[in-house]
């Protein structure tokens, strides 16, 4: 009865953090390209780091321009279809201004989140705290502002037609998503890309 029981955990297991597989054993001054478990971990890490910045913006955000009851009001029939007086446009177009106003700053912080940590750091803080180097795939040097901006823009081509460029990724010789593909990049560990460095040098 144990070993059934054994033998089901073990693929259980294994199904859950490796659906595609066991990663191959890298040798010490090869590179050890990532896909897969931990590089979902490090995303999931920034979208809790940029979750918790973004609700903070919206905190200060509606601070700085509360919703009065007039507003509240003009916005919710707005939505609901219902025919507005002249000075309840105003109010709702003042508001939706200043919604896209903030949405636009939001993304701007997220940008710029994303291209400075991986051309000054090659990781995001997710990326860094499980030992991952997000570089380019043939200098092996930290990605230029142009990739950067690239992969950065690329990330919804790879999320989009359910999650298929991200899957690819376990598939390919190199771990590479589609939008490392498109901005010639590659995820590594910090690890064996120094020792990979050391060997070379």
């Amino acid at each position: 009865m144990q070993k059934p029981l054994h033998k089901l955990l073990t693929w259980a297991s294994n199904m859950a953090l490796y659906p595609f597989g066991r990663p191959k054993k890298v040798q010490d001054g090869e590179l050890h390209y990532i896909s897969g478990t931990r590089r979902c971990i490090a995303a999931l890490i920034d979208l809790l780091l940029v979750v918790l910045v973004l609700q903070l913006m919206h905190g200060c955000f509606m601070y700085v321009f509360p919703k009065n009851e007039e507003t509240f009001k003009a916005v919710e029939k707005y939505k609901m279809g219902a025919s507005l007086k002249e000075n309840e446009v105003i109010l709702k177009n003042r508001y939706l201004y200043k919604v896209v106003a903030l949405q636009t700053i939001q993304l701007v912080a997220l940008y710029m989140y994303y291209v400075y940590m991986w051309t000054r750091f090659s990781a995001t803080v997710g990326a860094y705290l499980l030992g991952l180097k997000v570089i380019d795939e043939n200098s092996l040097a930290a990605m230029n502002f142009t990739q950067a901006t690239k992969r950065f823009a690329y990330v919804g081509i790879s999320g989009l037609p359910l999650c298929l460029g991200i899957i690819w990724s376990n598939f390919d010789s190199r771990k590479r998503a589609w939008h490392d593909m498109l901005a010639n990049t590659v995820v590594v560990t910090r690890k064996s890309l120094l020792q990979y460095k050391e060997k070379a040098s």
